[in-house]
């Protein structure tokens, strides 16, 4: 998308120099995009929350799968691919955490598990993100065991955010959105 807003400037008279270019996206930010939202904890937090998204997600970490166990926390909304997203990330999950989230269109914590069951992944409920979270860090025992990959939706993110006492370094959606 870059590259095409560069040529249609370019087309219009506008002038940006490669060099430009290139600083301009050494700069770009994709928040909740495998985002480590801390440097000491082995957290990734990811807005993944459809086939589509998942399956890049779990592109993205195929090679870290394979030298360590990802542990997969995730809650998500209503009316979200949640069939899809847990199959796609069953290629690297070894194990799975789900929660209902504190929202309104929340999906159901029964929905989750089904979902995630039926994806062939071994599936612990849990009574909220934040507990999911803590009861995964508690497992993992320090930077050398799983990997927790946070995902599912800009919600679950919040939610693990405040439980690590953390705040986004960009706001995860404009304030009063329906995200």
């Amino acid at each position: 998308t870059a590259l095409l807003a560069l040529l249609v400037l370019r087309e219009r008279g506008i002038e940006i120099s490669d060099q430009d270019l290139g600083v301009g996206l050494a700069r770009v930010r994709w928040p909740a995009r495998l985002e480590r939202p801390s440097p000491v904890l082995p957290i990734l937090f990811d807005a993944a929350h459809n086939r589509e998204g998942a399956r890049r997600v779990a592109h993205a970490l195929r090679g870290v799968a394979r030298r360590r166990p990802i542990h997969l926390v995730a809650g998500m909304l209503q009316q979200k691919d949640d069939s899809g997203f847990f199959h796609e990330l069953s290629t690297i999950v070894a194990r799975t955490t789900v929660a209902e989230l504190d929202a309104p269109r929340a999906l159901p914590l029964a929905s989750l598990v089904a979902s995630a069951l039926h994806a062939g992944l071994e599936v612990e409920p849990a009574p909220s993100i934040g507990s999911a979270l803590r009861g995964a860090l508690d497992r993992a025992g320090g930077a050398d065991g799983p990997l927790i990959l946070v995902a599912g939706s800009f919600h679950a993110l919040e939610e693990a955010y405040r439980e690590l006492g953390l705040t986004p370094t960009d706001r995860l959606w404009p304030v009063g959105s329906a995200a």
